[in-house]
């Protein structure tokens, strides 16, 4: 019980919650006004996205080119492509996530 008292107070005292909550704000704004050739959707929850593409070779693409970029990402189904951050996920790597998108064709 004290280690989960530990981690929640670690969590407070850090500002973990405001940082997510804010990331996760830029991450929707951005996801929104995302114009990328073969993106056809995007969606997001907290600091994930996703992204659905028009084919599963521009999927494949993608995923190779954001893995190329440093972006980690998986597939999900045919068409879709995920990107999970972790909590330590702030506004430089939302900017990076965005940048390498922007460079796809």
């Amino acid at each position: 019980m004290r280690l989960l008292k530990a981690i929640h107070q670690g969590i407070q005292d850090g500002g973990l919650l405001e940082k997510v909550g804010q990331v996760s704000k830029t991450v929707a704004q951005r996801a929104q006004s995302l114009s990328v050739s073969g993106v056809t959707a995007a969606r997001t929850s907290g600091t994930s996205l996703w992204l659905e593409t028009d084919s599963a070779v521009t999927c494949t693409k993608l995923i190779t080119h954001m893995r190329n970029h440093g972006v980690l990402v998986q597939q999900n189904g045919a068409t879709g492509v995920v990107a999970k951050p972790a909590l330590i996920f702030g506004e430089a790597q939302a900017a990076e996530l965005f940048t390498a998108l922007s460079k796809f064709k």
